[in-house]
């Protein structure tokens, strides 16, 4: 079973919570296998660099390489892209938020259909920066990623 391999992802696991934001460590049951890891150790030195121009959106990453950013497209753009681009699967969508959502209508969101359009595209991790990103029915998503096995974890800058 895919994400079940590997152990945890130094984080705290989290269980039954319906709250809406992102926390930090595995959300979900599944969990990230190493590689995935490496891939979201990999991508927050480059979302830290990405937030010197308040870019918030998201970005595939396959093996720590880039396959797909955002540009003005929404999420299931990018994550459609990312699965096209990737037919192997096995990659993550890590998701931040702009430093300046506040002022913005809408803030960066991840909710179930996210989960179906990532099993879509075969990916294997939904990484989110916690504080900046809410999840939309948080346990329905999480049960989603876990009947899916895909991994949904939270991570600090």
């Amino acid at each position: 079973v895919r994400g079940s391999q590997a152990g945890s992802c130094n984080g705290v696991f989290m269980s039954g919570d319906n709250g809406s934001a992102a926390t930090d460590g595995v959300m979900s049951r599944t969990r990230p296998a190493r590689n995935i890891q490496a891939d979201i150790a990999f991508s927050v030195p480059i979302i830290r660099r990405l937030c010197d121009v308040d870019f918030g959106g998201a970005f595939a990453v396959k093996d720590c390489e880039l396959i797909a950013v955002q540009a003005i497209e929404d999420n299931e753009a990018v994550i459609r892209r990312a699965g096209q681009l990737c037919r192997c699967g096995r990659w993550t969508l890590v998701k931040t938020g702009s430093r300046t959502d506040g002022a913005r209508a809408e803030a960066a969101t991840v909710g179930p259909e996210t989960i179906q359009h990532l099993k879509d595209a075969r990916a294997s991790c939904l990484a989110v920066e916690t504080g900046r990103v809410m999840l939309a029915d948080r346990s329905r998503l999480l049960a989603a990623a876990d009947a899916a096995c895909i991994a949904v974890v939270g991570f600090s800058l």
